[in-house]
């Protein structure tokens, strides 16, 4: 299966979604979690063209904000939802 939503190939591995791009990957268990979270990383990314603006006041879930203040390589959704952080 190779699709893609918003510039991420999303691919099934190991019965998890996973989307990439060039340096990126971030996967769930579920399609629409995983689509979700491209959606919400995108407009973030509208937001951040104010210099100005402070992680803790964008309009994100919570596991972005933390993202971008300590990026990683990928980030594993379900994790994040189970720890609270949607």
């Amino acid at each position: 299966m190779g699709v893609s939503h918003r510039g991420y190939s999303i691919s099934k591995r190991r019965g998890k979604y996973i989307a990439t791009d060039d340096q990126f990957e971030i996967f769930s268990a579920h399609m629409p979690r995983l689509l979700r979270a491209i959606d919400a990383l995108w407009a973030a990314t509208s937001q951040v063209t104010n210099a100005d603006l402070q992680v803790d006041e964008l309009v994100a879930p919570r596991w972005l904000r933390e993202w971008i203040t300590n990026p990683t390589e990928s980030i594993d959704l379900d994790a994040t939802y189970a720890s609270g952080a949607c």
